[in-house]
């Protein structure tokens, strides 16, 4: 039964086929052409002006008082945490291997 039905989905299926390949050849079509666009690559604005960004005109990247002196006020993070490689080595490394035992055989 299972073949039968594949039998036929394959014949429906190269029916199909060949009736699109044949609406395909008797279909006069043009060749399809890719052509440049017309349009400017590039067009000047109306508006040269730009964009207007609130608060633009102010300057917070320069120093109010351009003859004082720099105060650092910040503070460094602390350095760089140093690894122990002793504990690496002991959590990584593989648990010993068992003693091998000697097995006696008993008469």
């Amino acid at each position: 039964m299972l073949a039968m039905a594949g039998g036929l989905a394959a014949i429906v299926g190269v029916g199909a086929m060949v009736g699109w390949g044949i609406t395909r050849l008797t279909t006069d079509r043009p060749i399809p052409t890719v052509e440049a666009d017309a349009r400017p690559v590039k067009i000047r604005p109306d508006d040269r002006g730009g964009l207007r960004v609130a608060n633009q005109d102010e300057i917070i990247f320069e120093r109010r008082n351009s003859g004082a002196a720099f105060e650092a006020n910040g503070r460094l993070a602390p350095a760089a945490e140093a690894p122990n490689l002793d504990a690496l080595r002991a959590a990584t490394a593989p648990p010993p291997a068992p003693a091998p035992r000697i097995v006696t055989e008993s008469q």
